[in-house]
Formats: structure tokens, sequence, C-alpha cells
């Protein structure tokens, strides 16, 4: 899966032919973004071994805006400086390469299964809402009502801030003017996570070593840590049907971009 900020290194033996393979074969290619010039109103990468390129504003996508609003191509906008990006290889003239992100991220958006929840990054705020990363270079909004199922003033008041990572999954969107994918924190996490508090039947699968904490199935796709009394343990085995109190979800990023979560639990008995 491709990533707007990556690990990638950029490559030493870089040449105009392997670029152009790139092109024709519609595969991305790694740079490094070293500044944003002004008078070509683009970003200038380097592709390794003496090769730069342009990426122009048209065809910058939004996931590297902090602010994604388009029209603000202005230097302070880019949080890809002094980063490595993904990119394809849109033009090759006169050993000129130019650069295109908007159709990466075209791709990306196009093959996203919109029936998962995803560990969605966000990237800026506004009043009307969160602009999300969806899938490390696809770009979602969560409409301010789709944050909370309560009333707040500020985003403070729910603990969500820039940079943070939260659970979102795709919703119908009847506003024909929203640029991006609309997605939802509230459903996702009602959706997806028990709430804390709420009571639950697990079977005891296995125990972590030296300690009396165990692994809990609550169902194929997710599982709690509880801790057994030394009492408890008497008669507490694997296989063992026992009722649980949700501490704590803890979603966990897969390398698909889904989630699962895990919860930590607290015993209450052991069924019969």
């Amino acid at each position: 899966m491709y990533k707007p900020e990556c690990k990638y290194e950029i490559s030493k033996n870089t040449s105009f032919e392997y670029l152009n393979e790139c092109k024709v074969n519609n595969q991305a290619v790694v740079g490094y973004v070293t500044k944003y010039d002004f008078d070509k109103k683009a970003l200038i990468v380097d592709l390794g071994n003496g090769i730069t390129a342009n990426l122009p504003e048209e065809f910058i996508d939004p996931s590297v805006l902090k602010f994604p609003v388009p029209g603000s191509y202005s230097m302070q906008a880019h949080n890809v400086l002094n980063k490595t990006i993904l990119a394809y290889v849109e033009e090759i003239k006169d050993y000129v390469v130019v650069l295109n992100r908007a159709r990466l991220h075209e791709d990306i958006t196009k093959n996203i299964d919109r029936s998962l929840v995803y560990n969605v990054h966000i990237k800026g705020i506004s009043k009307h809402g969160l602009y999300v990363d969806i899938a490390g270079g696809a770009m979602g909004f969560i409409p301010m009502d789709e944050l909370s199922t309560t009333f707040f003033n500020n985003l403070n008041d729910i603990g969500i801030y820039i940079n943070d990572f939260i659970p979102a999954t795709f919703i119908q969107c009847n506003n024909k003017k929203q640029l991006y994918p609309t997605l939802s924190y509230r459903k996702a996490f009602k959706n997806f996570a028990l709430p804390e508090g709420s009571c639950i039947l697990g079977v005891v699968r296995q125990r972590i070593p030296d300690s009396n904490e165990f692994w809990v199935e609550i169902n194929p796709n997710s599982k709690g840590i509880i801790s057994i009394t030394d009492e408890a343990l008497n008669y507490v085995k694997y296989g063992s049907t026992v009722l649980c109190k949700v501490l704590k979800a803890m979603p966990t990023e897969q390398e698909d971009g889904t989630l699962t979560v895990s919860y930590k639990l607290e015993f209450i008995a052991k069924q019969k």
C-alpha cells in the first residue's frame, strides 16, 4: 500500500531509462522533496543520481497538505518538505521530469474497500470537520456531527488533535459539493468497538507466561486480556467461558490499513 510519507530511500542508480519504464508501466517512483519553487509553482523532488523532478500544483494531491483545501498551495501549506514521497512519472521531455501525485491519489482511492474500518490520520481541522488520510494517500473528510454522539464545544473536549489516528468508516454523503469521501468516527467506533463498562462473555484461550493474565476470545475478530485472581485460578482453565467487563478498547492498525480490536477486561465470574 502506498504511503504519502514513506521510509523508502531514493535510488543512487536512477536513470532516465528507468523513469521512462516507470511511466510506461504506471509504477510509482520514490523522491525526496527539497523545496517549493514559487516561480514554477511546484515542489522540487530529488529522484537520486543527480536527477530532479517537478511536482506541479495541479498534480499535488490533497494528502500532502496540512490543511487540504484546493488553492492553498503555498510553501507553508506543505507537510512533505524534506521527506520522501511516492509519485507517478507524468512526463519526461528534454530531460525534464514531471511527477503526478494526484493520479496516484485517485488510484488509491478507487481501490479502497469502503466496507472496512480504517485507522485514519488527521491531517487538518476546520470548523466543519476533519481532513484525514485514509490509506496512505487517499483523502477523506469527517463532518463534525460524525465525531461524537454528544454535544461538544471544540475538538479538545473529545480529545482529538492533528496527527492523531482514529478509527473511521465510510458513510453516504448527500452533499454534492463535498470534494472527498465522507467518513464517520462515531459510526466506526459504535459498530467496531464494545463500549467501556459493557459486560461480555469470552472464552479463555491462552495464559500469558509468568502472570495471572489470559487472552480471552470474544469473537473471531477480537480478543482481550483478562487478569484472574489467585483464587479464580483454581477453576478458570483453557476453554472456560467467563463473564467480563470491558475496561478499555484498543484498536490496532493492520498492514492493510484496517483495524482489529483488543480489550482490557475485568474478570467477573466463570460461567457454568
